[in-house]
């Protein structure tokens, strides 16, 4: 189970105050190690600052301590070791060494690094513990938004009753303007559907007896009864779900990675300090055994490393920030380095959520008729939030400016399925009636519709416009593919990442998009598969979607950036959210990030190489503590400069 919000809140303020006493800490234990003369052991003074300094290390394990113990333990039971043990590794050779140190009256002392090994600790796990939560705290308020249906009783009222309360005989009414919460067969009724989260169909559409309807859709203007098929847990819905939620469970590419290293690393260090404790146990004495011991767990402490590895992580996390790019955590970075092949969604991630029009098809030239007309529709679709409507409204602002409409609505009817009817009074004081929506409502044999080009395989969508049951003028809606898209796809190419453009719309604007090709009609667990199918072919999958039906797809691959314009789940899945309206920033991360975990790589092979040196020195004894000190910081200065210029692309 996650953390509840109490629990965070408490682990947040232990760890404030644990920086606060590490920061005193390490103030004194600098001013300590750096005097010309050192205390004498047999002073108060001596043991006073000391005390405080063991104080403040013990503090800090208090307060933060409980969970890597837990996590080293319960590691252990199951007989693996795992990146907590070389936490707890090097903390306990800081405390030693620096408890050597305070007794022996010899050798500097290093509590401080007790508590940054603390906090560095705490830090990681509660960063992804929220991530985690989160994601997981979107998938169910879906699940809770899509769990309850309206059931029509035996003596014909209507009932709210839970999904589990459901059974096969049960008739579910759908209302207009509610979401459907079962995937079943339409009985009766008529309207319009959204379903772009589910298919990525860009517009509603219409649905009618026979139809089958899905869980995670909504009725725009229809009101349905509908026999359920699917509705325990076994919804299409669910499967996208359980897939997001399954992934967050596993563990990260990075933790993975860290595993494998502390697998030998651990043993390692372990090794070659009881060694060097029985070697210096024979040829010298006890108090030298164990400073030594104590010595090479110290500079095997990965500080090298782990201050490096932030720095380049943060520094790559804001440059990625700076361009319109908001990441999780460093994964993300991971991913992109990796990536080889980037797979689109199509709907709402390479078009504009919002549809446009591409042509007024008019029966007459009169451009006075034509205003009227926009005027009209202006009138009548702009109190609405169907994306019909909001494209109607576009075009028709953008085409009269600043004239008022002086049209007045009288009264308005939805039809379901098929548009909307309203009765007007335009400028002039005449009544009219303005139906606007599907070619049904056109009268049988307009001469007009004969001469409109086919429609069918265009990708476009037409939309009728009736006055006084006469068609005076045909809309035509297609998708508008973001601006610099195809510049994109070419500096993509040109990084070496292959492409694919996968999408849910049955008859897409385009069939290709530079090259690439658009493999259309594509169900959730199809795009799912796919994704997978990719990455079994070895291949390092960056996935860019928007919509609950690229759920699933992005949990299932090694990286995901959701658009801004996205679901709630879907920006919650994604490792990256993409803000602004064009995706141009993306061939740019891809550099940046190949950059990072080049000088990780980098870094890491200095820091290990460093540590395995350091180590066999402090085991013959010939590495002082503050020669290990130095080696650190400046190693430290080293590794730093290199992540921090890393970002700099």
């Amino acid at each position: 189970m996650e953390a509840d919000p109490e629990v965070s809140k408490r682990i947040w303020i232990r760890l404030g105050i644990a920086l606060v006493i590490a920061g005193q800490g390490m103030m004194l234990s600098l001013g300590l190690n750096t005097l010309d003369t050192p205390l004498d052991p047999g002073r108060t003074a001596y043991w006073w600052l000391h005390g405080i300094l063991i104080a403040s290390s013990l503090a800090v394990i208090g307060l933060l301590g409980k969970p890597l113990f837990v996590e080293t333990w319960n590691s252990w039971v199951r007989r693996r070791i795992t990146v907590e043990a070389l936490f707890l590794l090097s903390f306990m050779g800081a405390l030693g060494g620096s408890l050597v140190a305070t007794f022996t009256g010899v050798g500097d002392v290093y509590y401080e690094v007790v508590a940054i090994v603390m906090c560095v600790y705490t830090v990681g796990k509660s960063i992804t513990r929220m991530s985690r939560k989160r994601a997981l705290a979107a998938a169910e308020k879906l699940r809770e938004d899509f769990q309850q249906v309206t059931i029509l009783t035996c003596c014909g009222h209507l009932r709210k009753i839970d999904l589990s309360e459901v059974q096969a005989d049960t008739q579910v009414i759908v209302a207009p303007g509610e979401p459907v919460a079962v995937d079943g067969i339409i009985v009766s009724g008529r309207g319009f559907v959204l379903e772009t989260a589910m298919t990525g169909e860009p517009l509603p559409v219409v649905k009618h007896a026979g139809d089958r309807l899905l869980a995670g859709t909504y009725s725009v203007d229809g009101r349905f009864e509908v026999r359920p098929e699917h509705w325990r847990g076994d919804r299409r819905l669910d499967e996208v779900l359980h897939t997001v939620e399954s992934a967050r469970l596993q563990p990260s590419t990075l933790q993975v990675h860290a595993d494998r290293i502390v697998q030998w690393f651990v043993p390692l260090v372990t090794g070659i300090s009881l060694l060097t404790f029985a070697v210096w146990i024979i040829v010298g004495t006890w108090a030298e055994a164990l400073f030594n011991s104590m010595a090479v767990l110290l500079v095997a402490c990965p500080c090298a490393l782990g201050l490096a590895t932030p720095i380049a992580v943060w520094s790559g996390l804001h440059r990625l920030a700076k361009l319109g790019m908001v990441a999780r955590s460093g994964h993300f970075l991971d991913a992109l380095a990796k990536a080889d092949f980037v797979v689109f969604d199509k709907t709402g991630t390479l078009s504009e959520e919002d549809l446009v029009v591409a042509e007024l098809s008019l029966p007459f030239a009169d451009e006075e008729r034509r205003r009227e007309l926009l005027q009209a529709v202006l009138a009548v679709e702009m109190e609405h939030s169907h994306p019909v409507a909001r494209a109607l409204c576009g075009f028709a602002r953008q085409q009269l400016g600043t004239t008022n409409a002086q049209v007045t609505v009288q009264s308005m009817q939805i039809l379901p399925g098929l548009g909307v009817r309203a009765q007007l009074q335009n400028a002039r004081g005449h009544t009219q009636v303005l139906a606007i929506g599907s070619e049904a409502l056109v009268a049988d044999g307009d001469p007009f519709v004969s001469q409109l080009p086919p429609a069918a395989g265009s990708g476009k969508r037409r939309i009728f416009v009736v006055l006084d049951e006469q068609l005076v003028g045909v809309f035509q809606l297609k998708e508008k593919l973001r601006a610099g898209t195809r510049e994109v796809f070419a500096a993509v190419r040109s990084l070496g990442l292959k492409g694919a453009i996968l999408t849910g719309d049955p008859e897409p604007e385009w069939t290709s998009v530079d090259g690439v090709e658009v493999e259309f009609g594509l169900s959730p667990q199809a795009k799912t598969e796919r994704v997978r199918a990719l990455q079994a072919a070895g291949s390092e999958v960056i996935f860019l979607g928007d919509g609950i039906n690229d759920s699933g797809a992005m949990s299932a691959c090694a990286g995901s950036i959701a658009m801004a314009g996205g679901s709630a789940l879907t920006k919650s899945t994604a490792a990256c959210v993409l803000l602004g309206n064009t995706l141009e920033s993306l061939p740019k991360a891809i550099e940046i990030a190949r950059n990072i975990f080049g000088a990780i790589r980098g870094n890491m092979i200095f820091a290990l190489t460093y540590n395995i040196v350091g180590m066999a020195l402090a085991a013959c004894g010939v590495l002082h503590p503050i020669v290990a000190a130095l080696l650190m910081v400046g190693s430290s200065i080293i590794v730093s400069l290199r992540a921090s210029r890393s970002a700099l692309v």
